[in-house]
């Protein structure tokens, strides 16, 4: 964006009412919602290298999910092994 940010952003659907919910320089991308809508899981590079992070839907109580020298990317919702 303009600012120099790529990070992760809301909306309506109609485009108006955009906010940003990230607010580091650092690549963040992969955004998906969780199935109920209350969390969004991402990729981000704010400690150097590739980790995910889960937080709520309105940008708060963020949660850094893996710390391990690998590039983690591309996360996504999925029901647990073995669960219907």
């Amino acid at each position: 964006d303009h600012e120099g940010f790529r990070g992760i952003y809301v909306m309506n659907a109609d485009g108006s009412n955009i906010g940003r919910l990230s607010q580091v320089r650092s690549g963040e991308n992969c955004p998906e919602l969780s199935p109920d809508g209350t969390r969004i899981v991402f990729a981000s590079w704010r400690d150097g290298d590739g980790e995910i992070y889960v937080m709520d839907g309105a940008g708060g109580n963020l949660l850094q999910l893996t710390d391990n020298r690998f590039e983690d990317e591309f996360p996504s919702w999925r029901p647990a092994l073995g669960t219907q």
